[in-house]
């Protein structure tokens, strides 16, 4: 006769080996002949899970909870398997009770952070990802957690610190752009820009305006900016940039952070401070008051999260304004999904969405006639910004 070690050992080989028909099979005979016992409950479960039949995986749990009420390893599994079936307000008591009886369990703390996040309970989301964060420092999906956490409650410190880290775990690597033999007609200009450029810029006006007056920000700057942030700051090291122009800087609610943080705990009075800078103005197609800032040139120009909202006919004329304004260095993200927002005319505002070689070959085009600026762009291919690719003119790493 088996013992229960050798079944579950067994039932992990099947598993393992992508027998899990298999696997369900012999753990559902030994199941009915062992109820009580914790961990061929559990190893039942999971399989069951595994397999589609989430409901079983449930039930077979929770009648193993009324033999065992105080089991933290029978409750943080329901807890879990509830979390990844959309029942995170049920999961919550499952896993609160476990982490009374076991402190700090990782596994435990990190369906709790899942299950908080689902019912909007930013706070002790976060609370809860710091306890991971504290034994996993390097868990990407804790860190990009507390950082949606950490906009919610408005600490936006802890955003910052938790992006920077992110940033040194994403090992981007910047493919090189060859620079194009001739540069390319531009057919429209700041002067005489296309129709859909004064539909457009007429459509974030009419937005910054109206959320100026409800009081509830659009393009603020933030979100966006302090995720790519460190990214920024790596580029711009050692490159002695004193003046910055944020294209397309929105709000620019960024710039009116303080007391901020990197990864390492080291404290910067503000953005600029951060960014080692000196100074940055914002000129935004939306914000007739910005206008002004694009009769300078600066040291840096970046451009986030704005050139795929604009058209087509325009781009050319666009990013060649933004190294226009640049005397070292031009950085840029561009975006290649569509956008949560909608316009006033209902179109998304993200409008040119093309592929990564696509902005490559127009960059290069458009830079032939600046070889002295360095150049930077990375397109983002999801939301999560885990599909990230990375190019420039210089052959560095992030």
């Amino acid at each position: 006769m088996q013992n229960k070690n050798e079944i579950i050992n067994k039932a992990i080989y099947l598993q393992k080996s992508g027998k899990l028909k298999e696997a369900e099979e012999y753990l559902q005979f030994h199941y009915s002949n062992s109820k009580d016992d914790t961990n061929i409950s559990i190893a039942y479960a999971s399989v069951s899970e595994s397999v589609g039949k989430k409901d079983i995986a449930i039930k077979i749990l929770q009648d193993a909870i009324i033999l065992n009420p105080n089991n933290a390893l029978l409750l943080t599994n329901l807890g879990g398997v509830l979390v990844r079936n959309g029942k995170s307000k049920e999961a919550i008591a499952y896993l609160e009770k476990a982490s009374s009886l076991i402190p700090n369990n990782i596994i435990n703390y990190t369906n709790l952070a899942c299950a908080y996040a689902e019912e909007r309970d930013w706070k002790r989301a976060a609370a809860s990802a710091e306890v991971v964060l504290s034994q996993n420092p390097d868990s990407k999906f804790m860190l990009k957690l507390i950082a949606q956490s950490s906009v919610e409650i408005k600490n936006y410190s802890r955003c910052l610190s938790a992006y920077d880290k992110l940033s040194d775990l994403q090992d981007i690597q910047y493919q090189n752009i060859q620079s194009s033999a001739s540069s390319m007609k531009i057919d429209f200009s700041r002067k005489k820009p296309s129709h859909r450029y004064v539909e457009l810029s007429n459509q974030y006006e009419i937005m910054h305006e109206k959320s100026l007056k409800e009081k509830n920000i659009t393009f603020a700057g933030i979100v966006t900016f302090l995720r790519v942030a460190p990214f920024i700051r790596k580029k711009f090291k050692n490159k002695e940039i004193d003046s910055m122009l944020d294209y397309g800087g929105g709000q620019g609610k960024q710039y009116f952070l303080k007391d901020l943080h990197d990864s390492i705990g080291k404290n910067y009075k503000n953005m600029e401070s951060f960014l080692n800078i000196n100074s940055v103005k914002i000129y935004d197609a939306g914000r007739p008051d910005t206008f002004d800032n694009l009769g300078k040139i600066y040291d840096a120009v970046i451009c986030t999260d704005v050139l795929e909202h604009c058209d087509k006919l325009d781009l050319p004329w666009i990013i060649s304004e933004l190294f226009g304004h640049s005397k070292k260095y031009l950085f840029a993200t561009i975006a290649t999904y569509p956008a949560v927002k909608i316009l006033p005319n209902g179109e998304n505002a993200h409008c040119t969405i093309e592929e990564s070689k696509w902005w490559s070959n127009l960059f290069s085009k458009i830079a032939y006639k600046f070889p002295n600026i360095e150049y930077s762009f990375l397109v983002v291919n999801d939301r999560s910004f885990d599909n990230v690719e990375a190019f420039t003119n210089s052959n560095l790493k992030v």
